[in-house]
């Protein structure tokens, strides 16, 4: 019976190329514990981790800045945001942190494809108030199948690809399967994206090896005690227990006892876009944290109390509030925190998901809003403001888009559907909700002192493309009713 055993656990270990490992390790799950290297500060976060934000919005960087998906514009802006802040981002890394930061992801309701954001964006800097992105009989679709409402996990996935991400960790002391996982994120390849390919694979096999701890090793270990020595080890009997066993030893969340180590999972699930996984194992972390001493856990364990945040926004019933109050606590524990506002693109980002599926309201930006202003984040105001703007204009955009080609469509049954004018109501009171949030954000930016020109030049843009919308206003309200009218009759 030994043999088996042992011939099972040495074949899982060959498999996953690694050895179990016992020794623990007391570490902290901070940002800074994760993203600072001795000697070299928060900065060190940039070399290891700014590839895995810009492709968090691929969809942009295909071409460059040359590519039709980034007009000059954006690029541009892009650019300016992604330079600011200690880190002094250049070239294509500055573009790909700044398009992270100003939220590149797709707006799904409706339809809108996985470009949606990219193209909202594009026509708000541009001014491009006349040229529909969505079309009628997209929004009609949604709108009649109920498609707005309808939770999916797998549409919340596919969307996820294009979101902002958290960089891979630099610092790599802990116990010894953190180490050794470590190790093997130092195999992932530049420029490539993280959650495909080799480098999926090389994730994959720093999961692994952070899975094969001492308590799954030893749960395992007892499942095979069910072994029957009468029986074949090929037997449907002895095939379950060793099954069981596998999975004990692969996927037993409880059985991450060390901080770090539980720590550190989640942040790679999250990296992959398993957000269920992700979620867990930063549950898992922050209970451990809590065992160690229930006092300052949200400092102690601020990266998995933030990832446990953002990745609750992927269930389909949760408290807002109750999220926000994590995600905000987990950012304010650490103000001096160079990633603040990457921190803020990553949850607002996933906001706005839920935004689209109608599970949250607007509400959920304002008090974002609220949070970026606390004192003790002073110093990324400008950034955090102007991410957040961007979005509020990508977002009245989308519903200034969906009134046009709704009033304007030349397909009569769609004009004429009851639905059709209740859904350009909706739009329109949203449309003033963002337009009265967005006043407050864009009131904060422009009594900020701003010391460069090329600052002040984009942030000048930027508040021009919100005085646009405050002026369409009238124009926007006469369409609806314009359309009240015509139903009328």
């Amino acid at each position: 019976m030994l043999k088996y055993r042992t011939l099972i656990v040495v074949s899982v270990a060959i498999w996953l190329q690694m050895e179990p490992a016992y020794a623990l390790f007391e570490a902290e799950a901070t940002f800074e514990s994760f993203y600072t290297a001795k000697g070299l500060g928060w900065v060190s976060w940039v070399t290891a981790g700014v590839v895995a934000i810009g492709l968090g919005v691929a969809v942009f960087a295909t071409g460059g800045a040359a590519s039709p998906l980034v007009p000059a514009g954006v690029a541009g802006l892009a650019k300016w945001l992604g330079g600011l802040g200690a880190a002094k981002l250049t070239g294509g890394a500055a573009l790909n942190h700044g398009l992270a930061l100003l939220g590149g992801g797709a707006i799904a309701a409706g339809g809108f494809g996985k470009a949606g954001g990219a193209a909202m964006l594009s026509a708000v800097l541009a001014f491009g108030f006349e040229v529909p992105f969505i079309t009628a009989e997209v929004v009609y679709e949604s709108m009649t199948e109920g498609k707005e409402k309808e939770y999916s996990y797998a549409r919340l996935l596919d969307e996820s690809k294009e979101l902002a991400t958290l960089p891979l960790p630099v610092n790599t002391s802990g116990s010894d399967a953190y180490e050794d996982a470590m190790e093997f994120l130092k195999d992932v390849a530049a420029q490539e994206p993280l959650s495909i390919g080799e480098n999926r694979i090389v994730l994959k096999k720093s999961i692994h090896r952070l899975r094969w701890s001492t308590g799954s090793y030893q749960a395992a270990m007892e499942i095979l005690e069910e072994l029957d020595e009468s029986e074949p080890f090929t037997s449907p009997d002895n095939h379950e227990v060793v099954s069981r066993a596998i999975e004990k030893l692969l996927y037993d969340v409880e059985g991450v006892s060390e901080l770090e180590d539980a720590t550190l999972l989640s942040l790679l699930y999250f990296v992959l876009n398993d957000y269920r996984k992700a979620n867990q194992y930063a549950s898992q972390a922050i209970e451990i944290a809590k065992s160690e001493s229930e006092e300052d856990v949200v400092e102690r364990a601020n990266l998995p109390i933030f990832i446990s945040a953002v990745t609750t926004l992927y269930s389909e019933g949760f408290d807002p509030s109750d999220v926000l109050s994590q995600a905000g606590g987990a950012i304010l524990s650490d103000p001096e925190n160079e990633m603040v506002p990457l921190l803020f693109a990553i949850f607002l980002d996933r906001v706005e998901l839920r935004l689209d599926d109608g599970y949250l309201d607007e509400g959920m930006m304002r008090e974002a809003f609220q949070v970026m202003k606390s004192p003790a984040l002073e110093r990324f105001r400008l950034e955090n403001y102007v991410l957040l703007l961007a979005r509020y204009l990508k977002r009245m955009e989308y519903e200034r888009q969906r009134i046009v080609v709704l009033v304007n469509t030349p397909n009569d049954t769609i004009r004429n559907h009851p639905k059709t004018l209740e859904v350009v109501r909706d739009s329109y009171s949203t449309y003033e909700e963002l337009l009265g949030s967005a006043n407050l954000v864009e009131s904060s930016i422009s009594v900020l002192d701003l010391d460069d020109d090329l600052g002040r030049e984009h942030v000048a843009k930027l508040r021009s493309a919100f005085r646009e919308y405050s002026w369409k206003r009238e124009k926007i309200a006469s369409m609806v009713r314009k359309l009240e009218t015509h139903q009328a009759n």
